[in-house]
């Protein structure tokens, strides 16, 4: 496909070459698209219920706290297909515990110390000095990395894991803080204290890791990596992600079936729009970023008919 710019879309929608003589059913489809778009867009954890049906398992009063704030960062950060919301969720959920947690939890015993962080405790005695002391083991084991300062500078406390995404280390709240017009680095403790930061960090670590790239590819083995540093609680995830997908992507499904039917049989299936959109979020994602929702780059780049 040739990559789309911002003034062309110099291909057949849905790979489908239309005459002359179907101009109006065309522009009938454009149009139904157009008016649907904001509507598929806002399909998915719009409603309580929904997230709900999705975080089985999260307390009522987190499922009230976090609906709102999840579906703004996720707009805001270009989180904004059905599949990429199936996938972020479905993280979000499972690394906070059902949105039960916000704060990474150091407490470990001297036997947890050397199965986790082995490098930074490799004798029993080490790990028997810093068990059951948070502080402590936060300090050594981020000592020197992510731009934090050395054991003594306390910053592996002063920027542990904090939100639904866990932000961690000094470089990552800074850059997250200029991201998001915040001064994170001066005041960390507001990731796991404010609802709305607490989400937002971890939208902005979602995009700034590129993690719509593997979503839009349905590739939960990457997104957990780039997230987990590795496949722990894939199976769990799997679980969540399918839950999402049930709820999401078949919601934005029968949207699609409806403006289909309105216009009539013009030989285009649920299926071909789906198509269209995974290959528009690629090619408006070199182009644009996430400037606008994937649907409405759809509207616009979906005109059915090539330029002289």
């Amino acid at each position: 496909m040739k990559a789309i710019t911002e003034h062309e879309a110099e291909y057949s929608f849905a790979g489908i070459d239309f005459a002359d003589g179907e101009a109006k059913t065309v522009f009938c489809i454009i149009s139904r698209i157009k008016e649907g778009a904001m509507k598929i867009n806002e399909a998915g954890v719009k409603a309580i219920s929904q997230l709900k049906a999705i975080a089985v398992h999260a307390r009522p009063e987190d499922i009230d706290k976090y609906c709102f704030p999840l579906n703004l960062a996720m707009r805001k950060f270009g989180i904004d297909t059905p599949l990429r919301k199936a996938h972020f969720l479905a993280q979000v959920i499972h690394e906070s515990g059902h949105f039960r947690y916000v704060e990474e939890n150091l407490n470990y015993s001297a036997g947890a110390l050397r199965m986790v962080f082995r490098k930074y405790f490799p004798v029993d005695a080490m790990a028997e000095k810093y068990a059951g002391q948070p502080e402590a083991i936060a300090n050594r084991v981020y000592a020197n990395r992510m731009e934090n300062g050395d054991e003594r500078s306390g910053d592996g406390w002063r920027y542990r894991g904090r939100g639904l995404i866990q932000l961690t280390g000094r470089r990552n709240y800074r850059r997250c803080g200029n991201g998001i017009g915040a001064n994170l680095e001066d005041y960390p403790d507001v990731v796991a204290e404010n609802t709305f930061y607490a989400v937002t960090a971890s939208a902005w670590y979602w995009r700034d890791n590129n993690l719509n790239w593997f979503a839009d590819k349905d590739d939960i083995e990457e997104v957990t990596r780039a997230i987990n540093g590795g496949l722990n609680g894939l199976r769990g995830r799997h679980v969540l992600l399918e839950k999402a997908k049930k709820v999401i992507v078949e919601e934005q499904r029968e949207i699609i079936r409806e403006m289909l039917g309105a216009v009539g049989n013009i030989g285009i299936t649920v299926e071909d729009l789906e198509k269209k959109q995974r290959e528009l979020n690629t090619e408006w994602n070199k182009v644009r970023g996430y400037e606008e929702s994937a649907t409405m780059r759809m509207g616009k780049a979906a005109q059915g008919w090539r330029k002289a």
